[in-house]
């Protein structure tokens, strides 16, 4: 589950999708996520070139306003701007909807994950997936470890960054 349907977290997703994985894209509305999805279209289209193949990704790809998808997501990702309170908010609502053992992952570049875990019941679940932007061509994702991170938590974003294609590096 990815939450924030701008250009990092939308491309976030369609990348996740086109690698095979279910995603489901969060934002304030449909209107909100239709420039993501429209901009998935367009990389499968580059990618994969046959129709089948494009209509398999797209279908792996799944607007969710309502963040429905979070009650089922092994992963979520926060991809939402750089905001301390803002990203605050998303983790409560995250952890009071998310399956006890999802792990949740913020792609923050700017802000401490002890601030952002501040926030939280349970830190532990909390690491950093900062992917690079343009999501399609960088191949280096940093995995950032918090001071509360989990080992678990660090290493399950770091298998999937290795299943999306990626090349993971664990980072402080």
């Amino acid at each position: 589950h990815v939450i924030g349907a701008g250009v990092m977290g939308g491309d976030i997703a369609a990348w996740c999708a086109l690698k095979g994985l279910h995603v489901t894209l969060q934002d304030k509305s449909y209107t909100q996520i239709a420039p993501a999805i429209a901009r998935a279209q367009k990389l499968y289209q580059k990618k994969l070139r046959k129709p089948r193949a494009i209509q398999m990704a797209m279908d792996h790809l799944i607007a969710d306003p309502d963040g429905h998808g979070i009650a089922r997501a092994d992963v979520i990702i926060e991809a939402v701007f750089e905001n301390l309170e803002v990203k605050q908010t998303i983790m409560k609502e995250i952890e009071a909807r998310a399956k006890p053992d999802a792990i949740i992952a913020t792609n923050t570049s700017s802000i401490p994950l002890e601030e952002i875990g501040e926030a939280m019941a349970k830190p532990q679940r909390l690491v950093g997936i900062h992917f690079f932007n343009p999501v399609a061509k960088m191949p280096l994702i940093e995995v950032i470890r918090g001071d509360k991170s989990s080992d678990e938590a660090v290493s399950t974003v770091y298998q999937l960054s290795k299943q999306i294609g990626k090349t993971p590096i664990v980072v402080k």
